[in-house]
């Protein structure tokens, strides 16, 4: 009997990455769906706890904390024994902003305020997914959350947001209210430092509302907060692999890294697939089926469909890949080792609404003629 693997990413803004592969099995013909395993994967955004929630003795449990614009929200993370999985979006993620985005004033804050409800649920290790925030701050928030004082020139805490950066004088961690036998866990979505032309600003700044002429101040104050930070700490992290993700959070919790047990920094698809034994997974099965919901070259920078790719090319295992929509031409994708790659849509559509209606009939559509 033959087995197929459905492993996607979510479907960002409309389907999580379980429900989606249940849309994949539903609409291959039988009797292929009944040949199907479900993976759900997650590379640190979006989705990122919800894969664990299936694991045995996982609790998922719940915190009020702020948004990103200070708002009330119920923020989850996953507890399994001592380890808690938190994914930032849960509190600073972009869907939780409700109208026009505001980053120079988007805060961490919640995500710090979750840190501490997770470790007052017990955890003695944290594994922050970080991926889909609406913040530009450095993680200055959560430093905030977590007892660090960041102080204007008067000795008064600095407003929140990557705004609030211009007015710091002052940074001290001698008040950090987690405990030092803490172990942290960092795994992040994108791999970019935390400044430059590959930083958060310049390019994940858009996405989150920094307008063109704005980036200059936002990576200032950036740049601003990163040296009086370092200077304090010691250590220089404006360059470590992930500095610059979730608007600078990677950075933000890299500094506690003198203050705890451990802080480990890794990609968040990779800290999955070694949870979840995916290259097993893949070894095991004869064709496996990716997906996201806007396929382009970003996608083989450390995203999960780019990452499942590489693991099937390595395990010599046919891969095929549904998006939503493609931006790769059929040669593109043979050089990515793509088998096949199935769009949905042949344009982006006009609503997120819209292809979350119209996706499930499109799917048995084109996966109807499917073979093995």
């Amino acid at each position: 009997m033959k087995k197929i693997l459905l492993a996607p990413d979510s479907f960002k803004g409309t389907f999580s990455s379980e429900e989606i592969a249940v849309l994949i099995r539903d609409a291959l013909p039988a009797p292929l769906g009944e040949f199907c395993t479900i993976q759900a994967l997650a590379d640190g955004g979006e989705g990122f706890a919800d894969v664990f929630k299936r694991m045995s003795g996982a609790q998922v449990k719940h915190a009020e904390v702020h948004g990103p614009l200070g708002e009330p929200v119920t923020a989850e993370f996953v507890q399994i024994q001592r380890r808690a999985i938190i994914a930032m979006s849960a509190a600073a993620g972009l869907p939780l902003v409700k109208g026009t985005l505001q980053p120079e004033r988007a805060t961490t804050f919640g995500v710090g305020e979750l840190m501490l409800a997770a470790v007052q649920s017990g955890a003695s290790e944290l594994v922050l997914g970080l991926g889909g925030s609406a913040t530009c701050d450095g993680g200055a928030g959560a430093l905030q959350a977590l007892g660090v004082s960041l102080l204007d020139a008067a000795g008064q805490p600095i407003p929140p947001g990557n705004a609030g950066l211009a007015l710091l004088a002052t940074i001290d961690f001698s008040s950090l209210a987690l405990p030092s036998s803490l172990s942290l866990v960092i795994a992040h979505d994108v791999r970019n430092p935390l400044l430059g032309p590959h930083g958060a600003v310049q390019v994940f700044g858009k996405q989150k509302g920094v307008r063109t002429e704005a980036m200059p101040d936002f990576e200032a104050r950036l740049l601003h907060f990163a040296n009086l930070a370092e200077s304090h700490v010691g250590v220089c992290f404006r360059n470590a692999p992930g500095a610059g993700a979730a608007g600078g959070l990677g950075f933000g919790l890299m500094l506690l890294t003198p203050f705890l047990q451990s802080v480990k920094c890794l990609s968040g698809f990779e800290f999955i697939s070694q949870s979840v034994q995916l290259s097993a997974q893949i070894l095991n099965s004869d064709l496996v089926i990716t997906g996201e919901g806007k396929l382009d070259e970003t996608s083989f920078s450390g995203k999960v469909v780019g990452s499942v790719v590489q693991l099937c090319q390595s395990h010599r295992k046919p891969c095929v890949v549904i998006a939503g929509v493609s931006d790769l031409r059929a040669e593109e994708a043979k050089r990515f080792g793509i088998e096949h790659i199935f769009t949905i849509f042949d344009t982006a559509p006009a609503s997120l609404d819209l292809a979350k209606a119209e996706t499930p009939h499109r799917l048995k559509r084109l996966l109807s003629n499917f073979t093995l």
